[in-house]
C-alpha cells in the first residue's frame, strides 16, 4: 500500500504525537496538583490529629493535678479534724477539772458552814 500524499499523512502523525504530548503534560499537571493537594490534606490531618494529642496530654495533666489538689486537701482536712478533735478533748478537761473546782468549792462552803 503506497501513499499518495505522504506528507499529509505525516502531518496527521505529527498532530497525534502534539495531542499525545499535551495530554502527558496535562497528566503530570494533574498528579502534581493531586500531589501537593494530598500533601496538604496529609499536614492538616496530622496538625489536627497532633492538636488531638495535645488535648488529651493537656487533660490528663489537669486530671493528674486535680488528683495531688485533692490528696492534699484530704491530707489538710484530716489534720483539721485531729486539731479539732484534741482541742475538744482538751476543752472537756478543762470543763471536768473547773466543773470539779466548783464541787470542791460548794463541799468546802458545806463543809465550812
Amino acid at each position: 500500500l503506497e501513499l499518495i500524499h505522504p506528507h499529509y499523512d505525516n502531518r496527521r502523525v505529527l498532530n497525534i504525537a502534539l495531542v499525545l504530548m499535551e495530554m502527558q503534560k496535562a497528566d503530570e499537571i494533574l498528579r502534581q496538583r493531586d500531589k501537593v493537594q494530598e500533601d496538604y490534606v496529609k499536614s492538616i490531618s496530622a496538625g489536627f490529629f497532633d492538636t488531638l494529642k495535645q488535648e488529651r496530654r493537656r487533660i490528663r495533666n489537669i486530671r493528674v493535678n486535680r488528683r495531688k489538689i485533692e490528696v492534699v486537701a484530704e491530707t489538710e482536712n484530716d489534720i483539721l479534724l485531729k486539731q479539732r478533735e484534741d482541742f475538744n478533748k482538751r476543752m472537756a478537761e478543762a470543763e471536768k477539772r473547773r466543773q470539779a473546782l466548783e464541787d470542791m468549792r460548794e463541799q468546802q462552803k458545806e463543809y465550812l458552814a
